[in-house]
């Protein structure tokens, strides 16, 4: 997989350069063929491009460096390998492919972009932009689908902190993880939608008389804003959700797991009536009760919840200033 190994090899500082080289081409292209709001289309893309190839590149590294560890089992082996070898599917490769051209398609179809110099400079940045982007988007559902078959077939092959499974290394690092890869889809959500939003025309939804869409394509129009409904403002939250979900789930075996043990050990006790180990062993079993569910570094992190009303405010604030208010006398 060429590709995926290009990107994780690429050095930020490279990449820096690679945006601002594209960057001053796109200067050039906007000189020779002007273009309304050029430079904001552009550093929006831009910025959408960076991010992206940032976070493919990072859960590469994360998934070979921290996911999970120590190994308990050389099968857990086998099972890494598994799932990696499936992040570098070329199924990925299909769906981004296949997202990207239907996009653009329908985007040459609306007629935002036109086939001249600025029209292809536009097409090659937002089509990469896009396609790396939906990489990353399909490697966050591997990794929560790796989550949910450790929750599942992997639990007795990963080593664990017994007392507060919660403060387990690698569970830890895997919630910091999530957290860091939930702001950054957050910002990409966040930017395509409103990148999307500004190309929408002036008076393209009317509600006057009547509700109407005023487009050269409305099938292209609904499919486009229906995708961003589906794969940023409800398919982002809920993948959120699954996340901790599976990270509380696992916690919860492995406190589970230890209680039986101990409890074992406190039948053992009693039947041999050693009050001091009884004890003990109750006063770890209410420890292991009362140790956290999820992991306390990453915890407080809520900003994925905000993610549904962001992009919806930009959506309402587009259709807003395409609301015709001299018609309901306002």
């Amino acid at each position: 997989m060429k590709i995926m190994k290009n990107i994780i090899n690429l050095e930020k500082k490279n990449l820096l350069f690679v945006c601002l080289g594209i960057f001053l081409i796109g200067a050039v292209v906007n000189f020779l063929n002007p273009y309304p709001l050029f430079y904001v289309h552009q550093i929006i893309l831009l910025l959408i491009l960076f991010l992206s190839m940032t976070v493919v590149k990072k859960i590469f590294v994360f998934f070979d460096q921290s996911f999970p560890s120590p190994l308990k089992d050389a099968r857990l082996d086998g099972f890494n390998k598994n799932f990696n070898s499936k992040m570098y599917s070329c199924i990925i490769l299909i769906i981004s492919t296949s997202v990207t051209l239907i996009y653009f398609i329908s985007i040459f179809c609306l007629e935002y972009i036109k086939i001249n110099l600025v029209g292809i400079y536009a097409l090659m940045l937002g089509a990469c932009a896009l396609y790396v982007s939906i990489i990353g988007y399909c490697l966050l559902v591997i990794l929560i689908r790796y989550l949910r078959t450790i929750r599942k077939d992997a639990l007795e092959l990963v080593e664990y902190e017994r007392f507060s499974p919660a403060n387990t290394d690698w569970l830890i690092k895997t919630s910091e993880f999530f957290n860091y890869l939930k702001r950054n889809f957050f910002i990409l959500g966040f930017l395509f939608t409103l990148e999307y939003a500004i190309l929408i025309p002036q008076n393209a939804i009317e509600f006057s008389p009547n509700f109407q869409i005023n487009t050269k394509n409305n099938a292209a129009f609904i499919m486009t804003w229906t995708g961003i409904l589906l794969f940023i403002v409800l398919a982002f939250p809920i993948i959120s959700f699954l996340s901790k979900k599976y990270i509380k789930e696992i916690i919860a075996s492995f406190k589970q797991k230890t209680i039986l043990e101990l409890d074992k050990l406190l039948i053992i006790a009693e039947k041999n009536n050693s009050g001091t180990d009884v004890l003990s062993y109750v006063n770890l079993i209410n420890r292991v009760n009362s140790s956290p569910s999820y992991p306390w570094s990453a915890s407080n992190f809520r900003i994925s919840s905000l993610i549904p009303l962001l992009t919806i405010s930009v959506h309402l604030s587009k259709i807003i200033s395409n609301f015709d208010w001299k018609n309901i006398g306002i």
